[in-house]
C-alpha cells in the first residue's frame, strides 16, 4: 500500500501512515492505528508509573511497603520478596474466557485480583526510596537506576558513582545537577556533555576540564564564557561566579540559561545512526520517530527503545533484545508481543500485565513461566489455539492498547510528564486520575526567606528542619549525604523540593515531537525533522554547518 494522511480520533491532528507501516499492522494481525504519534504515545506511557510512590502494606506478609499503587487503589499489592517468591501461582486466580464480555473487561477483573508487585527493586541493596532499580546500592528518591552507586534525587542513571540531582548521566562520578552527560567527573550543571571534568554551568562540551559558563567546546581547560584564561584568571572568575551564596547561584543559573539559548544547536542527537529520524539516537538503523533509541533497527512511533528490531508504537523496550514488539510498554526481551506490560523474557503474548518467562498467553496477568494460557488458565495446545481463534475472530486482539488496561491513574504516570492533562480532560478520555498524591504542606519548621544566603553560613541544624517549596509549596528535608554535596560543591541549599527539581530537568531535555524546519545558518538551505520547537529561542544548525562551526 501507499502512504497514507489520516485524521487522527483524538486530536484530530492529520498524520502520515508509510508504506512500511501497512506490512508491519499486517504482520502483526492488527487494525492501522487510529492514533497520532503523540496520542498513541500518552496511552503507553499512560501504563508506567515511575516516580510516585505511596506507603502500602504487603497483602502476604502484612509489612509496610513502598508502592506505586495507592492503598485506596483497589489492587492486591505484594512486596518485592513476596511476589518473586514460589509460594503463591498465578493460574489460581485463572476462570474461562466469556464471548459475551469484552476481553479489556475480563483483564481488568484479573488485573483487580492478581497480586501486584510495589516496587521493582532488583538485586540491590539500601535502595529503600525509589523504583526501577537494578544491581545498585545506596540510592536514595532514585528511579530508573542501573548499575550505580551512592545517588540521590535522580533518574535515569548507568554505571555512575556519588551522583545527585542527574537525569540521564552514564559512566560518571561526583556529577551533580546534570542533564544527558556521559564519560564524566566532579561537574555540575552540565547538559549535553560528555568526557569533561571540572566544568561547571555549561552547554555541549566534549572533551573540556575546568570550564564555566561555555558552550560547543571541543578539548579545552581553563575557559570562561567561552574564553581562555590562565589557570589563575579562571579560578578568580570561579570563585566570582560559585561563592556558595543563593543570590549569586540566581544570577549563575541566568547566565547559564542565556548561553544556552546562544549556542549552536544540533537539529538532532544522534551517533552512529543512519536512515533514521528523530532524536537522542546511537547506533540506530532506519529508524523513524524514534527518540532515546539505542542498538535498534526498523522501529518506528516508539520511544526509550534498546537492542531493538521492527517493534512499532511501544514505549521503554529493551535491556534484553526483542523483535516484533507492537503497542508493548516496559517490554524487558521476547518477541511478537503486543498490547503488554512490563513482560520480562516473553513471547507470543497479546493483552498481558506483569509476566516472567512465558509465552503463548493471551490477557494473562502475574505469571511466571507458562506458556498456553488465557485469562491465567493453563490450557493444552490444541484447545488454547480454538480459543485463540474464537478471540481473534471477534477482532478483540488487533485493536490498539485501551486507557482501560492502565492500572494507574493517568497523572500517577510518564503520560503526565509528557503529555498533560488535567483531570476533566484525562476523565473525558477513559483514563482514572488521583487526587490524592502524596504531599505534605504547611508542616515547615523554617520559613525559605530565614534560610541563610551563603552555604558557608548553614550549620547541621538544617538537617532537623523541613522546608515549603517556593513552586508547590510541598514540605521537604534536606538529608545529609544531600548537605555535604552542597557543601562540597558550595552551592547554596535548594529552595525548591526534589520532585520540582527532578521535573525541572526532564523539561531540559527536548520532547518526543519532530518539527520540520530549516537549518539556521546563513546561506544554508537544508532541512530536516527536529525536536526543538520553531518557537524556541534555540540557534539550530543542520548537521554539516554543526560540524563546521563547533569542530
Amino acid at each position: 500500500m501507499q502512504k497514507e494522511i489520516r485524521q487522527c480520533q483524538n486530536c484530530k491532528k492529520d498524520f502520515t501512515i508509510e508504506t512500511d507501516d501497512f506490512s508491519f499492522y499486517e504482520k502483526m494481525k492488527v487494525f492501522t492505528p487510529s492514533l497520532c504519534f503523540e496520542c498513541g504515545m500518552s496511552r503507553l506511557t499512560s501504563l508506567r508509573n515511575e516516580r510516585i510512590i505511596y506507603w502500602n502494606k504487603c497483602k502476604k506478609c502484612e509489612n509496610k511497603t513502598m508502592s506505586l499503587y495507592h492503598p485506596d487503589s483497589g489492587y492486591i499489592v505484594y512486596c518485592h520478596a513476596c511476589w518473586w517468591k514460589d509460594e503463591w501461582d498465578g493460574l489460581s486466580y485463572g476462570f474461562d474466557y466469556d464471548d459475551s464480555k469484552s476481553l479489556i473487561e475480563q483483564i481488568n477483573n484479573l488485573q483487580k485480583n492478581v497480586p501486584r508487585e510495589s516496587v521493582i527493586v532488583l538485586n540491590s541493596t539500601n535502595c529503600n526510596y525509589g523504583n526501577n532499580i537494578r544491581d545498585s546500592k545506596d540510592c536514595y528518591f532514585c528511579f530508573l537506576i542501573a548499575g550505580s552507586e551512592h545517588i540521590l534525587y535522580s533518574m535515569w542513571m548507568v554505571n555512575s558513582k556519588d551522583c545527585m540531582e542527574d537525569h540521564k548521566v552514564i559512566d560518571s562520578e561526583l556529577v551533580i545537577h546534570s542533564v544527558d552527560v556521559a564519560n564524566s567527573y566532579k561537574s555540575a550543571y552540565l547538559h549535553d556533555s560528555s568526557d569533561c571534568s571540572f566544568c561547571y554551568f555549561s552547554y555541549d562540551l566534549k572533551g573540556c576540564n575546568n570550564c564555566l559558563l561555555c558552550s560547543n567546546l571541543r578539548n579545552k581547560s581553563y575557559c570562561f564564557k567561552n574564553k581562555q584564561l590562565t589557570k589563575e584568571e579562571y579560578q578568580k572568575e570561579y570563585e566570582k561566579f560559585i561563592d556558595g551564596s543563593f543570590e549569586t547561584f540566581n544570577k549563575t543559573i541566568e547566565e547559564y540559561k542565556n548561553i544556552q539559548k546562544k549556542a549552536i544547536h544540533r537539529f538532532s542527537f544522534t551517533l552512529k545512526t543512519t536512515e533514521s529520524i528523530g532524536n537522542y539516537l546511537q547506533n540506530c538503523n532506519k529508524s523513524h520517530w524514534c527518540f532515546d533509541g539505542v542498538n535498534s533497527q526498523q522501529v518506528r512511533n516508539v520511544a526509550s527503545i534498546l537492542y531493538s528490531k521492527d517493534s512499532c508504537f511501544s514505549y521503554s523496550v529493551g535491556t534484553q533484545p526483542t523483535e516484533n514488539i507492537f503497542g508493548g510498554c516496559v517490554i524487558k526481551g521476547g518477541a511478537v508481543i503486543k498490547n503488554s506490560f512490563n513482560i520480562f523474557n516473553s513471547s507470543y503474548c497479546s493483552w498481558c500485565d506483569s509476566l516472567v518467562s512465558c509465552n503463548n498467553c493471551i490477557g494473562c496477568v502475574g505469571l511466571k513461566k507458562k506458556e498456553y494460557c488465557i485469562l491465567n488458565k493453563q490450557y493444552t495446545k490444541d484447545d488454547y489455539n480454538k480459543i485463540y481463534k474464537k478471540i481473534e475472530e471477534k477482532g478483540e486482539l488487533s485493536n490498539f492498547i485501551e486507557p482501560l488496561f492502565s492500572t494507574f491513574s493517568y497523572n500517577e504516570t510518564v503520560a503526565q510528564d509528557y503529555y498533560p492533562l488535567r483531570k476533566e480532560e484525562a476523565l473525558q478520555q477513559k483514563y482514572k486520575w488521583q487526587d490524592d498524591i502524596p504531599m505534605t504542606t504547611g508542616q515547615e519548621t523554617l520559613k525559605i526567606k530565614d534560610l541563610p544566603d551563603n552555604i558557608k553560613d548553614t550549620n547541621d541544624d538544617i538537617l532537623d528542619q523541613i522546608l515549603s517549596c517556593i513552586n508547590c509549596q510541598r514540605n521537604y528535608r534536606i538529608v545529609p549525604d544531600e548537605f555535604s554535596y552542597l557543601k562540597d560543591f558550595n552551592l547554596p541549599i535548594p529552595r525548591e523540593c526534589p520532585q520540582c527539581r527532578m521535573s525541572t530537568r526532564r523539561e531540559m531535555r527536548l520532547p518526543f515531537k519532530l518539527w520540520h524546519r530549516s537549518c539556521m545558518k546563513e546561506g544554508c538551505n537544508n532541512e530536516f525533522e527536529t525536536s526543538y520547537a520553531p518557537e524556541r529561542p534555540e540557534i539550530v544548525y543542520c548537521e554539516r554547518c554543526y560540524q563546521q562551526e563547533v569542530y
